[in-house]
């Protein structure tokens, strides 16, 4: 089991893990809700027009929290930091689409 422990609780797999939930969820939201509809580039394209796309993002960091919870869990305190700073890059792109763009 120690060596489990060792194997997932790096910092670079909270990065890691930070930076793809978020588009996983996304991509969840797209399959659900726009597939039939339209392609990927058509539904980015839209979100982007619309000016939902920050929101939609800070809205699929909620998994984040998710992930951060899971590695507490178990005690992967190098993930979890992971995750965190992961989620403040988000957090920096997502106040600058809404201040600066």
């Amino acid at each position: 089991m120690a060596t489990v422990k060792k194997e997932f609780d790096k910092f670079w797999v909270g990065i890691i893990t930070g930076l793809l939930v978020p588009q996983l969820i996304m991509f969840l939201f797209y399959l659900q809700v726009y597939f039939r509809k339209m392609n990927v580039q058509s539904f980015i394209k839209r979100i982007w027009e619309t000016d939902i796309f920050s929101p939609l993002i800070s809205l699929c960091c909620i998994g984040n929290l998710a992930a951060f919870f899971i590695f507490y869990y178990l005690y992967y305190n190098n993930s979890a930091r992971g995750v965190i700073i992961s989620t403040f890059v988000y957090t920096i792109a997502v106040i600058l689409l809404k201040f600066v763009v």
